[in-house]
């Protein structure tokens, strides 16, 4: 679902104002949950319905009421949208769309970007597609198609997405079709010259142009443009066209150089390497050791080297594949008294992580018995899948990724009379700080109820069995598999998105296996949930 707020913000950051010459949809009058075949009926048949749809598809999001909320939302991965009022077709047509990335499971790993594509048809035939590929949660993407030739030719759109969820915000059309502006030649990043060239072109045969120079008023520029004599520093063209029909194009061009001449290279460290190609230049190493291979060298480790092999019980091996990633190391461990426990350069105080939490940075190997916080990244983890044997310590391993989770790993050293052949690798999941009773009340309990989350990924066949311990159950993968975790006020929920789980609940007395597309909540109050909140 859409998160509350996001729209807005979306709206206020990334929506340009529309030409005059277009309409402009926002779903913003409709309210949560009206039905998408009924929106701007009799002007528009939109439609998210395909066989992959398990609930239907709806406006907004249901536990919102912010008018700036609405959208049109779907998870069927497909919007088909038809013009039924005159003109029955249009020249151009814009989408505003969002990946909401909570079935990323549908391209087989856990948090993919979405690539979404708007085609145009006329009478059934495709003329003109655009892409956007690689959108990461919540960003928005603008798409725009147009006909070929400046003839009213579109009379339907298709936006489709490789995940499952997104949604519209915006939609606008146009019968008459809007030059686009494109710049040609000329410098682009830094350059160590003061003169700078370009071409002017534009969609529309015969459009006239206008420019912009680091800020100044438009003003008629011709085709070809040239500048000398510019002053170290950013530099910025703005170029727009306008047609025959005096339609203007919206979205001018825009080309970003700065002027800037060599200079030495800069070497805080003094080690004779300079920063750009230095993995420690917080450090002298003209050596450039690197133990681990991670790029990152070991006069800058925070963390113990990703060399050593992970053994059951003792050890695995971490990396950090996205995003922020934060490790502590168990009390009283020889890694935690080596570790360095260093402030983040450029963040705030505010914004550093807990009290004795290490960036993970590269590629470490970290004890068993340490915390996990990907909140707000992900993390790789490799770890033993067989028990130490006399003169092989490590043996065989299993892998897996984990994010949006704070979770303590622990894996038994040995194995006992009662227990399976192979080590299993729990990912226990800790209750980020302050939510312990986030459940007690109504102005506390958090969106849906969810007070922790740990996604997964393993790939494989796995040679040993990785355990996701919720508070009301536990999600057993020993193979190939993308699943959600969550501890919910009204129980633990797993989902599936590809593969199958066990899930092991104690409460029922029972143990299922989830299936791709399945879901199962263990019933439990967790977190001072009162009872009435139960089937919430």
């Amino acid at each position: 679902m859409i998160r509350a707020g996001l729209v807005a913000l979306a709206l206020a950051l990334l929506l340009a104002p529309a030409a005059a010459a277009q309409d402009v949809r926002t779903f913003d009058e409709y309210g949560p949950e009206t039905p998408v075949s009924s929106a701007y009926a009799g002007e528009l048949a939109i439609s998210g319905d395909n066989v992959s749809c398990t609930d239907g598809s709806i406006f907004g999001d249901p536990e919102s009421t912010d008018p700036a909320d609405m959208a049109a939302f779907t998870n069927c991965g497909q919007f088909t949208i038809g013009f039924e009022q005159s003109p029955k077709s249009q020249v151009s047509v814009q989408v505003w769309t969002v990946d909401l990335a909570s079935a990323a499971f549908a391209t087989g790993s856990a948090l993919d970007p979405a690539n979404v594509t708007l085609s145009a048809f006329a009478g059934g035939s495709l003329v003109a597609t655009d892409a956007a590929n690689g959108i990461p949660e919540g960003v928005f993407a603008e798409l725009s198609v147009a006909a070929p030739g400046g003839a009213q030719s579109i009379d339907s759109v298709v936006l489709t997405t490789d995940h499952i969820e997104m949604a519209i915000d915006d939609l606008s059309f146009a019968p008459a079709r809007e030059p686009d502006t494109a710049i040609g030649g000329g410098p682009s990043g830094a350059v160590a010259s003061r003169d700078a060239a370009f071409t002017l072109a534009s969609t529309v045969d015969g459009s006239a142009f206008e420019c912009s120079l680091d800020g100044a008023p438009f003003a008629p520029c011709g085709t070809a443009v040239a500048y000398s004599g510019l002053a170290d520093g950013p530099h910025t063209l703005s170029a727009q066209a306008t047609d025959p029909f005096q339609n203007v194009d919206a979205t001018p061009a825009v080309r970003a150089w700065t002027v800037a001449f060599p200079v030495p290279p800069v070497d805080p460290d003094g080690d004779g390497v300079p920063a750009d190609r230095d993995n420690c230049p917080a450090a002298s190493n003209p050596g450039q050791a690197d133990e681990d291979d991670d790029a990152i060298g070991n006069e800058c480790e925070l963390l113990p080297s990703g060399s050593l092999e992970p053994v059951a019980g003792l050890r695995t091996t971490v990396e950090a594949v996205a995003g922020q990633v934060f490790v502590r190391l168990p009390a009283g461990s020889a890694a935690a008294r080596a570790a360095q426990y260093v402030p983040l350069k450029g963040i705030p105080a505010s914004g550093q992580p807990p009290s004795r939490y290490v960036p993970l940075q590269g590629i470490a190997s970290i004890p068993v018995g340490s915390t996990i916080d990907s909140r707000k990244g992900q993390v790789a983890m490799t770890s033993s899948a067989t028990f130490p044997r006399p003169g092989n310590p490590t043996g065989t391993t299993q892998s897996g990724r984990f994010a949006a989770a704070i979770f303590t790993i622990k894996q038994a050293r040995r194995r006992r009379a009662d227990t399976a052949s192979r080590p299993a690798t729990d990912l226990v999941l800790a209750t980020p700080p302050g939510a312990a009773r986030a459940c007690g009340s109504a102005a506390t309990r958090p969106p849906k109820g969810i007070v922790r989350t740990l996604t997964g990924a393993v790939t494989g066949p796995a040679k040993g069995t990785f355990r996701a311990v919720g508070a009301a159950s536990t999600t057993t993968v020993g193979r190939s598999a993308t699943w959600i975790t969550q501890d919910r006020c009204n129980g633990t929920l797993t989902e599936v998105g590809r593969g199958r789980v066990r899930v092991t609940d104690p409460r029922a007395r029972t143990t299922v296996t989830v299936r791709a597309g399945q879901a199962y909540r263990a019933r439990a109050l967790l977190f001072a949930a009162k009872r009435r909140r139960l089937d919430s």
